[in-house]
């Protein structure tokens, strides 16, 4: 898939938004090079190296990416730095995108596991208007925001252990 930054926030990407529980404004944010040491796809080591050197606050959230021709709306965690009242991403782009669409997320906070892996979230999905649920890290929040399908989920799994057991397997 070709995701990119949407060029503005349509109807369709304010419902996802509030589908999965996102309720701030969404903002554009430029890269911002605070440091050549920085590297694509680290933003939480980022962040926290940057909150050491300068004291800054990190700030939580999600960046929103979409693809038009296939009517797709991924929510990638994410974080960035508040410095001087003001959002700064200062996670260098794999892509070479300028800009990116990030919503604050002031209720999920990602874990240290040690010191090269995060806890975090999987990344939440938008197929032609309807939430797709990903293989959750977090999985109570999944349970949480749709119940229905945790326990379709469940139902389903029930159903293969019986197939599996009927056919002696």
């Amino acid at each position: 898939m070709n995701m990119t930054t949407p060029s503005n926030v349509t109807p369709n990407i304010k419902k996802f938004l509030k589908e999965i529980g996102l309720f701030s404004q969404p903002q554009y944010l430029k890269y911002t090079c605070v440091s050549p040491d920085y590297r694509a796809r680290y933003c939480l080591d980022n962040c926290e190296l940057e909150h050491k050197r300068s004291g800054c606050q990190i700030v939580y959230g999600w960046i929103i990416w979409e693809e038009i021709k296939r009517a797709c709306i991924v929510a990638e965690f994410h974080g960035v730095v508040k410095l001087q009242g003001e959002l700064i991403d200062i996670t260098p782009r794999v892509d070479g995108e300028d800009t990116v669409l990030f919503v604050q997320d002031g209720s999920r906070k990602p874990r240290r596991v040690n010191s090269y892996t995060w806890s975090t979230w999987s990344n939440f999905s938008s197929m032609n208007g309807h939430i797709v649920p990903s293989e959750a890290k977090n999985k109570q929040d999944i349970v949480k925001k749709w119940p229905l399908f945790a326990k379709l989920v469940v139902n389903l799994f029930s159903l293969l252990a019986k197939l599996r057991k009927g056919n002696g397997k």
